[in-house]
């Protein structure tokens, strides 16, 4: 498999091929012009190709104008060709962030003068001005097309400029339709308004950190004042218990003493009704006061034995009340270490937001420099532009003023060599390009740091400044001889080199497989209500309302078909020893990479679903796994663990297509646009991928994994798991119901490639 440094390389090596072809034609067609550059239509044709070549470079700068703005009674006539000069600074804005640009409301006119060119017919200095009117306000390689005979441009041009702004740009009507060739402003500017896009994302990131870490500390003081107060109720309730306990056990004690007091006078009661003799007279009742002494000793005994029992009964009483106490006591102390461990879980959710709050300014502060960086790339094309369009005019007045002469093949040498010279150095700066792509992907293959001599950071400033392509000799550039070929071949050698070195040519494979439910969220296996509350969590209304999924997914249907349902899951993960894989401490179940691998690299992924109950929902369920964030690497000779960080954007590398002789033949053909299969600015879109599931069937071995990431680092500072609600089911409510209730877990499978470095 060729690394991503190989593939560029030889699309960069297609160019300088190009570039040198291209080269070699100036060359010839310099000779072949010195043979008829005395012939006076000659120079005529030479410079209109001059003329045709400045307006090619202004179409490249300024674009082409509006189809809807070409026309009889409009600012451009029928026919034109040339760069858009009046209205280049006007766009189609379809989506900055939560708003649109509103349609012009307004309109403002303009006065353009003539620019009054004049011919010089002779060596007198006389002069005159007999032009046609139109060629006053544009050139004539601009109206090639164009009936002028019959349009009336005399006096002073008047234009009707459309007011609807957005900061730095305008709005163009829907009526004016689409340009046929974009220019460099308009893609500096549509760049300008997607670094603005990307900025609005971090700051609402950094917002809504915010926010969860106020409203966590909000949740937290509830819980403390809600705490406090049920301790304050139940010391309260404890005290009343013990008091009606006191108060009961004084009630029965009391009653319990009269109940004795009772007993007593009923026993004296009747030893001294027994002490009375039973007859008197000539028979006297002889046992009566045995009968009274026995009663009496029998009250006596009965009175100690229920004293006894009146003490054990107090007794028992005071231990019952000992016990009702001991339980409120042990009850309280069970609420106490409940609120406690309530309280540090909610701090350690507090820990872990705040240890997002720097990545996330950070991150701000890189959006708004690559904002500011892209601003003053559309300040610098607009001065480019200007200078040439400046550079233009002078030139037409100066082949305006010299028309007879000696200078005619002076100017024949000058034009068909700037001609050609003209494609060399556009052909030029796009194999520059290329070459300075191979150095960034070499850059990115090694991961070397800023003082290792194979390091590409000094010939990414030496690209810059070359102007030639080198040496070529015997089918190759020759190293050592300057120019953009050295260059090239020296990473060619140096990439041959470290790739053996480094482990580029023998990597260690692994694949890995990540719990969403235990490794990233911490929700314990029987913890089941707590994951679907994690998965409600993540649930959107609208999946069109997440500025990752337009940017980097291919829809899966369109927009008019209303709003889409779904799950979305947004983690980073890590490569650091003693974390694992989400930036965990490592703990039992968990998985790692091995940070002693400099890089570990994507081969495939795919998404396991367990539980996922197919008699309610789809068989084949599709879910988008991108990454949005920065790819971390480690830097592959540093002893101290070192990383560095890449933002990657996968955008579309054109091919170079080989250039024909037809091509350089033809004026119209510019090789910045027309070598190569298409633009480098179209960001490839993810596509989904099928979710497999474990009801009933599934196997791991038979699971088909998604290689579009392959060559990514595993260790991004975001990935996004975007799951469709209409992937399950064709209510997609019902079906994201069904989903959240029934999946036990959804699980990432990685199969990577390391790379030891040393």
């Amino acid at each position: 498999m060729q690394t991503h440094f190989e593939q560029v390389y030889e699309r960069a090596v297609e160019t300088m091929d190009n570039a040198r072809i291209i080269f070699d034609h100036a060359n010839n067609i310099k000779n072949r012009i010195r043979q008829v550059a005395n012939e006076e239509q000659e120079f005529t044709n030479q410079v209109i190709d001059q003329d045709r070549e400045y307006r090619n470079q202004l179409i490249e700068i300024f674009g082409t104008p509006y189809e809807g703005t070409i026309g009889a009674g409009k600012v451009y006539p029928d026919g034109y060709k040339g760069p858009d000069y009046y209205y280049y600074c006007y766009i189609d804005v379809n989506e900055v962030s939560a708003e649109t640009i509103p349609p012009p409301s307004e309109d403002m006119t303009a006065y353009f003068e003539p620019m009054n060119m004049l011919y010089v017919p002779g060596d007198d200095g006389s002069s005159h001005d007999t032009l046609p009117s139109m060629f006053t306000h544009f050139f004539d390689s601009d109206l090639e097309g164009s009936a002028y005979v019959d349009t009336d441009f005399s006096g002073v041009l008047e234009i009707t400029f459309p007011v609807g702004t957005k900061k730095y740009s305008f709005q163009a009507p829907p009526e004016w339709g689409q340009r046929r060739s974009p220019g460099e402003i308009q893609l500096a500017l549509i760049e300008l308004i997607k670094a603005e896009s990307d900025l609005q994302i971090a700051l609402a990131e950094y917002a809504g950190l915010m926010g969860a870490i106020y409203y966590t500390l909000r949740v937290l003081q509830g819980s403390t004042d809600f705490n406090a107060s049920q301790l304050e109720i139940n010391n309260d309730w404890s005290g009343e218990v013990e008091s009606f306990n006191m108060k009961m056990l004084a009630l029965r004690t009391g009653a319990d003493l009269a109940d004795i007091a009772a007993d007593a006078l009923d026993d004296a009661a009747d030893a001294t009704a027994e002490a009375l003799p039973t007859n008197v007279g000539m028979s006297n009742d002889a046992t009566s006061g045995a009968r009274a002494a026995i009663k009496t000793a029998a009250g006596i005994a009965s009175k100690g034995i229920r004293v006894g029992t009146f003490a054990s009964r107090v007794y028992a009483d005071e231990l019952e009340s000992e016990k009702e106490v001991a339980a409120l006591s042990m009850e309280e102390s069970l609420i106490k270490a409940g609120f406690k461990y309530e309280v540090q879980q909610q701090l350690k959710e507090i820990e872990a937001l705040l240890g997002d709050e720097a990545k996330t300014r950070i991150n701000i502060f890189q959006k708004r420099e690559h904002m500011r960086q892209v601003s003053e790339k559309y300040r610098a094309t607009l001065s480019k532009g200007l200078r040439l369009l400046e550079e233009r005019k002078v030139y037409n007045a100066r082949v305006a003023a010299k028309t007879q002469g000696n200078r005619y093949m002076d100017m024949a040498f000058r034009l068909s060599r700037n001609d050609a010279l003209s494609k060399y150095r556009n052909a030029f700066d796009l194999a520059a390009r290329y070459v300075y792509l191979a150095a960034k992907a070499y850059d990115y293959e090694t991961n070397l740091s800023d003082m290792d001599p194979a390091s590409p950071k000094p010939l990414l400033t030496d690209i810059v400044k070359q102007r030639r392509l080198g040496q070529y000799l015997n089918g190759g550039y020759v190293v050592g001889q300057g120019g953009l070929g050295d260059i090239l071949e020296s990473l060619k050698v140096n990439f041959e080199t470290l790739k053996g070195q480094m482990g580029l040519d023998s990597p260690q494979t692994e694949t890995g497989r990540f719990s969403l439910r235990t490794e990233l969220f911490r929700v314990k296996i029987d913890a089941d209500d707590l994951w679907r509350e994690e998965l409600k969590k993540k649930r959107v209304d609208n999946l069109w309302a997440i500025p990752e999924f337009r940017k980097f997914c291919r829809p899966f249907t369109s927009e008019d078909e209303g709003a889409q349902p779904g799950i979305v899951i947004d983690f980073s993960s890590n490569i650091t020893f003693g974390l694992n894989f989400f930036g965990w401490p490592l703990s039992g179940g968990d998985h790692a990479y091995d940070p002693t691998n400099f890089a570990t690299k994507v081969r495939s992924i795919g998404v396991w679903l367990e539980g996922y109950d197919n008699s309610l929902l789809s068989e084949t369920p599709r879910v988008y796994l991108i990454p949005t964030g920065m790819d971390v690497m480690l830097v592959s000779d540093s002893v101290d663990l070192d990383s560095r960080e890449w933002h990657v954007v996968d955008q579309r590398l054109p091919v170079p297509l080989p250039v024909r002789n037809a091509n350089m033949n033809n004026p119209d053909w510019i090789p910045a646009l027309d070598s190569v299969d298409g633009p480098m600015m179209k960001i490839k879109k993810f596509s989904s991928f099928r979710a497999y599931h474990d009801s009933g069937y599934f196997n791991a071995d038979q699971m088909s994994f998604e290689s579009r990431l392959v060559g990514r680092s595993v260790w991004n500072t975001r990935w996004m798991l975007i799951i469709p609600g209409g992937t399950f089911h064709f209510d997609m409510d019902y079906g994201l119901d069904t989903f959240i209730d029934n999946v036990t877990d959804i699980k990432l499978f990685f199969q990577t490639y390391a790379i030891s470095g040393n």
